[in-house]
């Protein structure tokens, strides 16, 4: 477990800060269909639950799908690809024009985050610092209370300050674990700041995701609700 958490502890301090300085491209259109359990003619094919589109928490808001759950996002954000020749590509682009952008990418790669990582968006009409969210599927179990506690612990050791944290929440059927904290980062041509995250932790049948959500200080306000929208559209598919 302490593995997981690390490399969790890693992409909220390395992914943050990368995701507030790199362009997105166009997000790769998905699939809204659910796939039907296909029966065998020895098996008796068990009844298997349906697992609907949900409908989107506003008009302006779109669908991301994965082979292994689903989740909304505005239509400003935008997916990013996590394929390493594309990462690679693009530290090789900034390093003429931003070195500091290129170290961050390769601190990603070197962390094998782009094969741990999931899904990877972002609000692509952000200026100074782009609003973003990563989310990880861990092959564990962890319960929401032992979540909160160890990555509390973990995040701390970053040097983040921990805001407020929930071990009691549900989304969609799922027990659910929720950190709210402070980190700062420096931000190149920018200087030091103060960035903002909320993680939650949804316990699966077989996994646990973790969600994180990242914006700048002086964004909480306006970003928290949409945080929390896209949190709560969040679904499996394992079930």
């Amino acid at each position: 477990m302490r593995r997981g958490l690390f490399i969790l502890t890693l992409s909220a301090a390395f992914l943050s800060l990368a995701c507030g300085l790199i362009a997105a491209p166009k997000p790769t259109p998905t699939s809204t269909g659910t796939q039907p359990s296909t029966p065998t003619s020895t098996v008796t094919p068990q009844p298997q639950p349906m697992v609907t589109p949900t409908e989107p928490p506003t008009a302006d808001w779109q669908r991301y799908e994965t082979e292994k759950f689903e989740i909304w996002l505005p239509r400003t954000w935008e997916r990013f690809p996590l394929e390493r020749e594309a990462l690679e590509s693009m530290a090789d682009m900034w390093e003429a024009t931003n070195p500091r952008v290129a170290e961050y990418i390769d601190l990603f790669l070197q962390a094998g985050l782009d094969e741990q990582i999931d899904f990877w968006a972002m609000d692509t009409e952000s200026t100074r610092f782009v609003s973003n969210v990563n989310i990880l599927s861990l092959p564990m179990l962890l319960s929401p209370a032992s979540y909160v506690t160890s990555m509390s612990s973990e995040l701390e050791g970053t040097g983040a300050t921990i805001i407020s944290t929930a071990d009691y929440l549900e989304i969609n059927g799922l027990a659910t674990g929720r950190i709210d904290y402070r980190m700062p980062m420096e931000l190149p041509g920018s200087g030091m700041m103060g960035a903002m995250g909320v993680q939650y932790a949804v316990s699966g049948d077989s996994n646990t995701y973790v969600l994180t959500f990242t914006t700048a200080g002086e964004q909480i306000n306006e970003m928290a609700p949409i945080f929390e929208m896209s949190a709560n559209s969040f679904r499996v598919f394992e079930r």
